[in-house]
């Protein structure tokens, strides 16, 4: 299981998010503090596999379009497109916001899904262990932790419940191979500072490995971990993008203090990259998170 933790404080918005690998899954915590999350405004990756997404808000609130508000806590099982990037003009789309907004993510593939997909299905009806099972994931990455069996005990509690199979579980590998580790161990920085240019050749000398065996190891690596996009650097621009998004949410945030919070060089590359990615302006997006959810 490999993870790369993120904290990123914005006057007073804050936004501390943990990611973590693995061969059957991968999840996502997030928890933030005065900032909105809008799935209008996350980009999608270029290239992705069938799958559905548990999703699983703990604390703030959440607001699916053309419904009533619903407070913490609320389960779905998501579509890929209702969790990674909807889109301005998707049917279903939903924001989660609060002074506090704790959620968390698991992304499973499609063949070790049971239950059906969709927001249209409404909230997942689970019992009080479920939901404690998922508050210890969510209170380990608070803490800067990651703990396999927090994650253990959580897929057998939605296995009960009939939303994925048993496979998830016994697909968990306890340790990766040495190449694996050694890479990520280089990569991992980068997820923190939100950097994108990551060298080839640099990462090459700092690990003592010619450039062509670190090709051969990140496309494995992408390959076995699913990485958004297919690799890495794919996978942290469209993570930018997002959390360039959120942070457009914060309190007095200004088009350019988020530019540069983000790794952009000017505001225009920040445009370019949210056109590129079919986001409305940066502009657009910051009036449309600072308008009041309706139902």
């Amino acid at each position: 299981m490999l993870s790369a933790r993120a904290d990123i404080e914005f006057g007073a918005a804050r936004l501390r998010s943990l990611s973590v690998l693995e061969r059957s899954f991968r999840a996502y915590v997030a928890c933030r503090e005065n900032l909105i999350f809008d799935t209008r405004f996350s980009s999608a990756a270029q290239t992705t596999s069938p799958c559905a997404h548990l999703f699983f808000m703990l604390a703030g609130t959440m607001t699916i379009v053309g419904r009533a508000p619903q407070q913490a806590p609320v389960a779905f099982l998501l579509t890929d497109d209702e969790a990674d990037g909807a889109g301005p003009f998707a049917p279903h789309t939903f924001r989660t916001e609060g002074t506090q907004t704790h959620v968390l993510y698991v992304r499973v593939p499609a063949e070790m899904v049971r239950g059906m997909p969709g927001l249209a299905h409404g909230a997942l009806a689970l019992d009080d262990a479920c939901w404690d099972a998922a508050r210890r994931v969510i209170d380990d990455a608070i803490t800067d932790r990651v703990r396999v069996a927090s994650y253990v005990t959580l897929f057998e509690h939605v296995e009960r419940h009939g939303l994925i199979s048993a496979a998830v579980v016994a697909g968990i590998v306890d340790d990766e191979p040495a190449h694996f580790v050694r890479l990520w161990s280089a990569l991992q920085p980068s997820y923190g500072i939100l950097a994108t240019s990551v060298s080839l050749k640099e990462l090459a000398a700092q690990l003592g490995v010619s450039r062509r065996q670190l090709t051969r190891d990140a496309t494995e690596m992408a390959r076995t971990f699913h990485w958004p996009g297919g690799a890495f650097r794919d996978a942290m621009r469209m993570i930018r993008l997002r959390i360039a998004a959120i942070l457009l949410s914060a309190p007095e945030a200004t088009v350019p203090a988020v530019a540069a919070r983000t790794g952009y060089s000017t505001t225009t590359a920040m445009g370019r990259a949210f056109r590129d990615a079919g986001l409305p302006s940066p502009t657009e997006v910051q009036s449309a998170l600072r308008t009041p959810s309706t139902d």
